[in-house]
């Protein structure tokens, strides 16, 4: 078979004969990302955190059978930090598995406990926003704007004007007693440390309220607080919104930290 018979592509510096079929995740984004924090080398919550990557895979038609137990457990094993907190971050595509660790003393602000944070117009928040995928674009055009404000975070309003959720994470926000987030058909990506801060506000007789709030119900409320795995305690009180100060009832909020910190600090 002549050469002009076969599909020849141009992949990194060199033109090869590619006789597979189309890597989706490398040529249009096809695939799903899941972060994991770990503490103190416990893996006590990844049966969530795989079933909740599986469900993605399978609503982005990737249809593989991979056993990402074995495959972390082996990989914490061989990890080259002595820190005992880490994320593992878990990439899946139609044709490749991708598996790194970040150290978290290489988070910058990784010990902070409060946050500054602004209001994101996303226009591009949709049903995709449900799948945790490795379609980032969105949020990296928001990191670069907050990084250069030297703010913590952005939370996204959709088109309109609602809140959803943030860069790295989830928003809530409290009102006479009543904690307040997003409803889910917002489109609103929630992680596993999300849905066990809510189990933990449940458990503690607190009523969680879901619904569609504006920029002025975050600015009127008794406080905020968002979840961000990224940072060591996951709930981090908001100190200032759009650069206005807010004045927290920090004691809720620091009775649902206190009471998350004790039930699965050593957890996730």
């Amino acid at each position: 078979m002549k050469n002009k018979d076969k599909k020849i592509i141009y992949y990194n510096d060199k033109f090869i004969l590619n006789n597979e079929k189309k890597n989706k995740g490398f040529l249009y984004g096809q695939g799903c990302i899941e972060e994991i924090k770990i503490t103190n080398n416990k893996l006590n919550l990844i049966d969530i955190h795989i079933e909740k990557l599986e469900k993605n895979m399978k609503s982005l038609d990737i249809y593989r059978k991979i056993d990402f137990y074995s495959i972390i457990n082996e990989y914490t094993n061989l990890k080259d930090t002595e820190n005992n907190e880490y994320i593992i971050n878990i990439v899946v595509n139609d044709t490749e598995l991708y598996i790194s660790l970040d150290d978290t003393r290489e988070y910058e602000n990784y010990n902070k406990n409060t946050y500054d944070i602004k209001i994101i117009e996303s226009v591009y928040h949709n049903e995709l926003s449900n799948y945790n995928t490795i379609n980032r674009l969105t949020d990296l055009l928001a990191k670069k704007e907050i990084i250069k404000e030297q703010l913590d975070d952005g939370i996204y309003i959709n088109r309109e004007k609602n809140i959803t959720n943030t860069i790295y994470g989830n928003v809530f926000f409290i009102k006479k007693g009543i904690i307040n987030t997003p409803k889910n058909t917002l489109n609103i990506l929630n992680s596993v440390s999300t849905e066990c801060v809510k189990e933990i506000i449940n458990s503690l007789g607190y009523k969680i309220q879901y619904g569609e709030y504006k920029l002025d119900d975050l600015i009127d409320s008794d406080g905020i607080f968002i979840t961000n795995i990224f940072r060591k305690n996951t709930i981090n009180i908001v100190r200032k919104l759009n650069n206005i100060e807010k004045n927290n009832s920090e004691n809720i909020i620091e009775i649902i930290k206190k009471e998350y910190l004790k039930k699965y600090e050593n957890m996730l």
